[in-house]
């Protein structure tokens, strides 16, 4: 699937996870789903997101900002939607306008996710082989 423009959903919350891939789905979006940032950081090097939505606080090991970081001084340029239900943000990214901007607070309806991600996939090709 190289080259194939798909969305990453990165959330520990296995339930949460798969409703989000099943709805990106009905619309014909190409999502998958990672547990964890590293589960995603093991795909990333060979096959890059159009976008990605992540969750701030992921269970263990990196979190999301600082996987946005990790990702950042590698190279890899994609944007990021975060979502969260907490109410406090990471130090460093409460110093980061843009960060702050594409957060994303739970609970959620489709409509609101579906326009969060509307800018960086309508100019984005579909695929409904998912």
């Amino acid at each position: 699937m190289d080259g194939q423009q798909w969305v990453a959903v990165i959330d520990d919350d296995e339930s949460l996870r798969r409703s989000i891939v099943r709805l990106l789905r009905t619309v014909d979006f190409d999502a998958r789903g990672f547990g964890s940032a590293e589960e995603f950081l093991g795909l990333v090097n060979n096959d890059c997101p159009t976008c990605a939505l992540v969750d701030i606080y992921l269970g263990h090991g990196l979190n999301g900002y600082e996987l946005k970081e990790q990702l950042d001084a590698t190279g890899f340029a994609f944007p990021i939607v975060f979502m969260t239900a907490q109410v406090e943000l990471p130090v460093r990214m409460q110093q980061d306008s843009s960060a702050i901007a594409t957060c994303l607070r739970k609970p959620f309806g489709q409509d609101d996710l579906l326009r969060r991600l509307a800018p960086h996939l309508d100019a984005a090709p579909r695929t409904a082989d998912a």
